[in-house]
């Protein structure tokens, strides 16, 4: 099932979509999510893979890529 974010425009549905629990494994580990470029992290190459629909491999780099972008 595929959820609309409108607020974002359809190209950003299935990206949000598939990244969305992210934040909230964070915040179960304690972590911040304010310190963290998440744009940069899309920008690094999520939104090509996610766009490739290679979305486990997206999924799995995110972590990655946000922990080399934390402040």
């Amino acid at each position: 099932m595929t959820v609309a974010f409108p607020q974002y425009g359809p190209a950003y549905d299935t990206p949000i979509e598939t990244l969305a629990d992210e934040p909230d494994k964070r915040h179960e580990a304690g972590e911040s999510t304010e310190s963290r470029d998440w744009q940069g992290a899309l920008d690094s190459g999520m939104l090509g893979l996610i766009r490739k629909d290679r979305l486990v491999e997206a999924k799995e780099g995110l972590p990655a890529c946000l922990s080399s972008s934390s402040g």
